[in-house]
């Protein structure tokens, strides 16, 4: 899968945009800024269908103006099933996180990010200089839930998330949950459901009793993807999540466990996580004095991906966004979750998982709130791809006899694989270029050393330390 990143930013008030990351050719100013024409404050109101129409040809026209994003779009809206191209703005412009650039449409008027050609998503440049090493993975692919926000009832997202599970187990995936239920009822009806279906797959329990709980739980179960269906709260420039224990529901009383994301994205163990999904009110929601939710926890903890909401979502509409998000989310990591020991690197996008729960806010009948409500569903992810390998080989038996040490027989150089080569350099390049003309040398050797990792990047493929190609660019928007 293709994949390109813009930059969206705002000069003299105005947005402005750039191409970040592309494969060439492109025009020499591709990382030029191009204004729109226009303010963020100019764009229709989202109130109809027709000013849906008129807000995504808005934003298509502006990024047009930029001859190398024009080029760009061309490529990615005129991708196939079996070509898909995704496209990932890195926003920078505080008015800019509020627009649904997921609204773009292609020149047939078709809205790409709901069609599955080309996928919408967003990108995040970490806190961290370092790109993420590949991550190991070792069956099965963990989740963990809490489902539990004061006032909600989460029976229809505990329906959707289990059955997700369960048909991945019944198709060979190997996948175990661990759910966190508020409502004593429910915990106790999930606890027999699960036991019944698949008896092991989902550990069902109570909510902790305090946000440091919380956050044990989340270090003893180390999980993959990592899942909220509660409240979010922004107050005095902070954001936490609100979760409601048994005792708050039996009381009808506000959630009286606040986690603040600020503590969230310190715990050492978010860094191995692939996901996390904030399935709740304000999830993602940004505004000039607090980032979204999602974005910072990409940007801060050092995680993979996380999907927010860009406005409050009902109960209805977040429960049939996760019973339309999970499937497509295993099915997206069906190729990492069948590895052997030895297969190699995978790189996940799970950028394509996006297209058919939109869909399902889109047709959800009646609508349960007027708008573009399929719009509102975010998915931030880091710059480099997510690349995960096999790990827990099988260790061979001691030979019960000593035996003399054989001599191996010369061993051919492994054979490489260009196209991957030329992915990981393009990465590698990307994040040289996008780096501060004064960032230390030391840093700059430190990525170039991640090409000599397996699988490792042939010298002819490599770029030089500000992210130059010597013998002609494979990546990054070429250029110099």
């Amino acid at each position: 899968m293709k994949r390109s990143i813009l930059t969206i930013s705002q000069r003299d008030g105005m947005l402005a945009a750039s191409v970040q990351q592309s494969e060439p050719p492109l025009p020499d100013d591709w990382d030029e800024r191009i204004p729109f024409g226009y303010a963020a404050s100019e764009l229709p109101a989202l109130t109809s269908d027709e000013l849906v129409v008129k807000y995504g040809d808005r934003l298509a026209e502006g990024l047009c103006k930029h001859q190398a994003i024009a080029q760009v779009l061309q490529r990615a809206f005129g991708a196939n099933s079996a070509d898909m191209h995704t496209v990932g703005l890195t926003v920078r412009a505080d008015q800019g996180r509020q627009i649904r650039w997921e609204t773009l449409r292609d020149p047939q008027g078709r809205f790409v990010a709901l069609d599955g050609r080309c996928h919408i998503g967003r990108t995040v440049r970490r806190l961290a200089g370092t790109p993420q090493p590949a991550r190991e993975f070792v069956p099965p692919l963990r989740v963990l839930a809490f489902l539990s926000g004061a006032g909600l009832d989460a029976t229809e997202e505990w329906d959707a998330l289990s059955a997700a599970i369960f048909k991945a187990r019944d198709k060979g995936l190997p996948v175990e949950a661990d759910v966190c239920i508020g409502q004593d009822e429910l915990r106790q009806q999930a606890s027999a459901e699960a036991a019944a279906r698949h008896p092991g797959v989902i550990r069902v329990s109570s909510v902790p009793a305090s946000a440091a709980d919380l956050e044990v739980e989340i270090r003893d179960a180390r999980p993959h993807i990592l899942h909220f269906f509660c409240h979010g709260k922004a107050a005095m420039g902070a954001s936490f999540l609100e979760l409601a224990t048994a005792t708050d529901h039996a009381l009808g009383q506000p959630g009286s466990i606040g986690v603040s994301i600020d503590v969230l994205t310190t715990l050492t163990e978010l860094r191995d996580v692939w996901l996390v999904v904030l399935n709740c009110c304000e999830g993602a929601q940004a505004s000039p004095e607090i980032d979204s939710m999602a974005e910072r926890m990409v940007e801060s903890a050092g995680l993979a991906a996380a999907i927010g909401m860009l406005e409050p979502v009902a109960v209805g509409e977040a429960s049939r966004f996760c019973a339309a998000l999970y499937p497509e989310i295993f099915y997206a990591l069906e190729d990492v979750l069948k590895m052997q020991p030895g297969m190699g690197t995978r790189f996940v996008n799970l950028a394509p998982a996006m297209s058919r729960p939109r869909r399902a806010l889109r047709d959800l009948a009646p609508p349960l709130r007027p708008g573009a409500r399929w719009t509102l569903p975010v998915l931030f992810q880091t710059e480099e791809p997510l690349q995960v390998f096999r790990g827990g080989a099988t260790v061979a038996p001691p030979l019960l006899q000593p035996q003399p040490t054989p001599q191996p027989p010369p061993v051919a150089a492994p054979a490489v694989d260009v196209t991957f080569a030329r992915v990981k350099a393009e990465t590698i390049a990307g994040m040289l270029a996008g780096l501060p003309p004064d960032t230390p040398g030391a840093v700059r050797d430190g990525m170039l050393a991640l090409l000599d990792e397996a699988p490792v990047v042939p010298a002819a493929l490599r770029p030089d330390r500000f992210g130059h190609f010597r013998t002609g660019p494979t990546g990054g928007g070429g250029g110099d």
